[in-house]
């Protein structure tokens, strides 16, 4: 009690003794204080509360509170913690990118979610014990958006990018749709070193294959022209017909992109975007750059749509999987080559289900390619089936099986 009255009586007489020489001593703290800005209001994100905070302030969020979808945005302060006894190192990947690598048991790291793409992906955190044996991992996927319109209508569905396509439902007139893999110039029969002859034509067949059809009198259209048919936008031509090639191989641009451009065909390119530009395949098996597809679109010809990310099986998969092989498959493609006005999805190697066909819908994908085509029929947006091209078939086969002559 003695000493709290000695420090009292001291502070009042600095405050007389100030006032008596007129020292502004309070003058100083106001003039500092008015020079802190506030954080623009209109710079701001939303939790899946729908809680708004400045994107310039930094969140603390403790991994094992966050949940499946949560989403986030700016910059955070991710904690975790566990027993001392048993954890000895833990790491930290978004997105399989290694962001932390850190010792002890604790973490609190700072992760700037502005230099990742605006997708679903997988936040996993590693614990190791002091021999460096893996004790756990845990995986939550979560979705990164700093748009912040985006968020707040993810907010509100309290779930993240669910929109369902208008057409999804409607019956598409059959139309044929050509699916093909590998344009080479030779094909080795059984020559394992060169490129699988069921899913491979040559240049020479491949030309033959875009003369016949237009003095057939058919025409390419892309997915987009099939896209606006279906919403009353647009007209198709008497003989529509689609082009397309899956895995994105580097003869798609070296080989079947001049004959395209010589015959002014359109086709789409279906690629696993965590390929693209993977030089490290066998010569038939590389495929082309970010750059080359980007070319290939500039010409107006060709569209590159979504193979997955990593050429999965999707029956296998888990629906959060599934939700993220989608996502950040089309993320990575919009940053690259700009927004898709329509997406589409081939299954790689047509694995695919029911559930999985119902959540792609719910993605907001236009259109999912899932099979070979039997018979000629109509279907759906969710399942559209191709004809197979590959070396065995002849041009007449090929126009047969177009015009569903046996």
């Amino acid at each position: 009690m003695i000493n709290r009255n000695k420090n009292n009586r001291f502070i009042q007489l600095v405050i007389i003794f100030s006032i008596l020489l007129g020292v502004p001593i309070f003058k100083g703290i106001i003039a500092e204080k008015s020079k802190i800005q506030k954080p623009d209001q209109s710079i701001v994100t939303i939790d899946n509360q729908g809680n708004l905070y400045s994107k310039e302030s930094i969140k603390t969020l403790d991994f094992n509170k966050i949940k499946d979808r949560d989403l986030l945005s700016g910059k955070i302060n991710l904690t975790y913690s566990d027993s001392p006894h048993i954890v000895n190192r833990v790491h930290v990947k978004l997105n399989e990118e290694l962001v932390c690598n850190s010792m002890g048991s604790f973490m609190n790291i700072q992760i700037d979610t502005t230099k990742y793409l605006n997708a679903l992906m997988p936040l996993q955190i590693t614990t190791f014990n002091d021999r460096g044996k893996v004790i756990k991992q845990h995986v939550k996927y979560v979705y990164i958006s700093n748009d912040t319109d985006a968020v707040k209508e993810a907010a509100r569905k309290n779930t993240a990018f669910h929109e369902r396509s208008s057409t999804s439902n409607t019956q598409i007139p059959h139309i044929p749709v050509l699916m093909y893999h590998n344009v080479v110039d030779t094909i080795e029969i059984g020559d394992e070193s060169n490129c699988d002859e069921s899913n491979s034509v040559t240049t020479e067949q491949f030309s033959s294959h875009l003369e016949r059809i237009k003095e057939e009198d058919y025409t390419t259209i892309s997915f987009k022209d099939l896209n606006d048919f279906l919403i009353g936008n647009k007209k198709l031509p008497k003989k529509p017909i689609i082009i397309t090639a899956d895995d994105g191989y580097l003869n798609n641009y070296t080989n079947m992109y001049p004959l395209l451009k010589k015959f002014d065909s359109m086709a789409t390119f279906f690629v696993s975007t965590n390929y693209v530009g993977d030089m490290s395949q066998r010569s038939d098996n590389n495929h082309f750059t970010w750059n080359q597809a980007k070319e290939m679109e500039a010409s107006g010809l060709i569209e590159i749509q979504s193979h997955t990310a990593n050429h999965v099986n999707m029956k296998k998969l888990s629906p959060i999987e599934v939700e993220y092989e989608v996502s950040i498959s089309f993320a990575e493609i919009e940053k690259n080559l700009g927004k898709r006005e329509v997406k589409v999805l081939a299954y790689p190697e047509f694995k695919h289900s029911h559930k999985s066909q119902e959540l792609v819908k719910s993605l907001g994908i236009n259109f999912q390619i899932t099979d070979l085509v039997e018979s000629p029929s109509n279907y759906k947006p969710v399942d559209i089936k191709r004809i197979h091209v590959h070396s065995e078939m002849t041009t007449s086969d090929l126009l047969k099986a177009i015009s569903n002559k046996k």
